[in-house]
């Protein structure tokens, strides 16, 4: 047997979407060698991160820290004689995730390496506890012999994420999204969020898990069956991709937010200081959507953005209903299978790629625009 490749890999973030990606670029990058090792550290400090970790079937080994203020000793990696600082898991040193290949840090674990990677990893729900949250959301009125769409949208209500205007979107435009998914496309609606959110009106179809305290576990079980999300720019919409669920981001401001195929980014309209729109896959490929240089040309260059149209939206949500067509219940989901393996990476990881380079469809409407 070939010795493994050994990956140490730091899930640092605290952001719903951002600890989502970690987990999905990280387990990736095990992917793509044939015999590999993946080990990873996290601390424990929001309501989603275990569940996370549970449904990540590639790690092989974790330290977590539940303290609000210890750290982890970069000592721990020192194999020579005479350390320091010794790992309290005699496990640790055992099976020598003191001595990787490859160590992570969330820098090298952005949602932009996955295009250069062959193998894409997805979560998968943990088996148990299934029956559980599934009645659960039967109880709260789910059916279960009928198709449904996860929905989530930003207004920074929610406490560790702060308002953002060009991430917090129209509350109005979702509500109308949610009838035409219920009256027009015959589905349900299981909306996604925290119980600050602003209210939804209440409709027989919509099952508002938003406004349920500590319903996480059942959004993340909705996600992983529902047959498409609908998203604005927020991590929910990262959940749902991870999960390999069909996934549309929409009124985004950058390029990246969902990364499978049979996923659509819908991206806010870029007006530059002449008040032309700049079509989207334009701005993408001069990296004006960058997540650094756009802060910068939108505060002094003179750039603005503008959110998308209510019909922008919907034409998302039919193409989304279109390209799901095979699903006409709860989605049943299925396990990746990877039979080839390139057993080497690239570093820099995003060598040869370029911000166009996104499995997802990057979509654009310019006769919709302002509508």
């Amino acid at each position: 047997m070939s010795k493994s490749y050994k990956i140490f890999a730091f899930f640092l973030s605290r952001a719903l979407g951002d600890f989502a990606i970690q987990n999905i670029v990280a387990s990736s990058i095990k992917s793509n060698f044939e015999n590999a090792k993946l080990f990873v550290y996290y601390r424990n400090d929001r309501p989603y991160k275990d569940l996370i970790i549970e449904s990540n079937s590639y790690i092989d080994y974790k330290v977590q820290n539940k303290s609000k203020n210890g750290n982890f000793p970069a000592d721990w990696f020192d194999i020579n004689s005479g350390r320091p600082f010794v790992a309290p898991s005699r496990e640790f040193y055992e099976i020598r995730a003191h001595d990787p290949d490859l160590v992570l840090t969330p820098s090298l674990m952005k949602m932009q390496v996955l295009p250069a990677l062959q193998n894409i990893a997805r979560l998968n729900f943990p088996d148990r506890g299934l029956s559980t949250v599934s009645n659960r959301l039967i109880d709260h009125g789910l059916n279960p012999g009928k198709w449904f769409c996860a929905l989530h949208y930003r207004d920074g209500s929610y406490e560790h994420r702060p308002a953002l205007e060009r991430r917090d979107v129209s509350v109005e435009h979702f509500i109308e999204i949610t009838r035409l998914i219920i009256d027009e496309l015959g589905g349900q609606v299981v909306r996604l969020g925290n119980p600050e959110m602003a209210k939804f009106p209440k409709k027989d179809g919509l099952i508002d898990l938003a406004s349920i305290p500590n319903s996480f576990a059942m959004q993340c079980f909705a996600t992983s069956r529902a047959r498409f999300l609908f998203s604005g720019p927020s991590g929910p919409g990262q959940l749902g991709s991870a999960f390999g669920t069909p996934t549309a981001v929409t009124i985004t401001p950058q390029s990246v937010g969902a990364w499978h195929p049979h996923d659509i980014i819908l991206m806010q309209h870029l007006i530059d200081p002449k008040g032309r729109r700049v079509p989207v896959l334009e701005a993408t490929a001069e990296g004006y959507m960058d997540e650094i240089i756009l802060p910068e040309i939108l505060g002094n260059g003179g750039y603005r953005l503008e959110k998308n149209s209510l019909e922008e939206l919907k034409r998302v949500a039919y193409m989304m209903y279109d390209r799901t067509s095979d699903c006409s219940g709860w989605r049943e989901p299925k396990a990746e299978t990877f039979t080839t393996f390139p057993n080497q990476i690239c570093s820099p990881f995003t060598a040869g790629t370029t911000p166009l380079d996104v499995a997802a469809e990057i979509v654009e409407f310019p006769d919709l625009w302002r509508h």
